[in-house]
């Protein structure tokens, strides 16, 4: 299965050396097969992270860098951490 990490949404993972009421979440946007979006987010529901293309299991493990609080982030520099497995199992 070809998949492409488009985009970074969003991100509101708290910083690393700030103190936060919230910890905060990232979503992706991944182009798949036939050019179907998905939305996939890392944060306190798993199902979030989760999307199912034919009889593929889609999981967002990781995103980095990790947001810092004197470092603004260039969308150009995350990494997407992604697994994949059957739905079958």
């Amino acid at each position: 299965m070809h998949v492409r990490f488009s985009d970074v949404v969003s991100d509101s993972r708290c910083p690393s050396g700030a103190q936060c009421v919230w910890a905060g979440e990232a979503t992706i946007l991944l182009t798949a097969a036939g050019g179907q979006l998905l939305s996939l987010t890392l944060d306190a529901d798993a199902e979030k992270a989760m999307a199912t293309v034919m009889s593929t299991r889609i999981t967002l493990v990781a995103l980095k860098p990790y947001p810092s609080v004197n470092a603004p982030m260039a969308k150009g520099n995350y990494v997407a951490t992604l697994r994949f497995g059957s739905t079958k199992d």
